[in-house]
């Protein structure tokens, strides 16, 4: 029996009444606003330079970005229906020092066919990079979800960067091209 996920429409929804937003967002600013909100350390910086003040001041207090579940929805394989950005920012010099430090800490996950030509799809590399920006619980599941799996040995290394990532050692302005990316990817 297939697993259905919801779609991005459906995401979105639950999003828009999480955020209670004062005025109307479209689904590809309610989802970079619940994606940059999903982020760790740099959340609230991202989503400052990504979205006006008066949307800011009419989040509520504490609100959540993307929960576990929804990012799994969204990006376990992932269905890329405009990759362009996606493209282009993977392949751009500010991202090639990322995808090094993503390879070097995945040597032995990549070695597996399989899961090497998943890391290969652009949207890829910049959901991995994404998870490494979001809270420890859960980050190498949710590189997991996107490539397929991680082997054990590859653990340590992913925590350690995505700590790297947390102490702020992560570009803010790429980080939100990222999300930009992503989201235009999925839409």
């Amino acid at each position: 029996m297939d697993v259905v996920r919801p779609t991005t429409t459906v995401i979105a929804s639950a999003l828009r009444k999480r955020f209670a937003l004062s005025r109307p967002l479209n689904d590809f600013e309610v989802l970079k606003l619940g994606l940059g909100l999903a982020l760790g350390a740099q959340a609230e910086s991202l989503v400052k330079y990504s979205h006006s003040r008066e949307i800011l001041v009419s989040l509520p207090e504490n609100v959540s970005g993307l929960t576990d579940e929804e990012w799994f929805s969204l990006f376990s394989f992932p269905k890329v229906t405009n990759p362009t950005l996606a493209i282009d920012l993977a392949k751009s010099p500010a991202f090639e020092k990322q995808v090094r430090r993503m390879r070097s800490a995945l040597c032995h996950t990549l070695q597996e066919p399989g899961l090497q030509s998943a890391f290969e799809q652009p949207l890829s590399k910049l959901l991995i990079y994404l998870a490494l920006n979001t809270p420890a619980d859960g980050c190498a599941e949710r590189v997991e979800a996107v490539i397929g799996s991680v082997i054990r040995t590859d653990r340590r290394s992913i925590e350690d960067l995505r700590e790297e990532c947390s102490s702020g050692a992560c570009e803010l302005m790429l980080l939100g091209q990222v999300v930009e990316a992503v989201v235009s990817g999925i839409i």
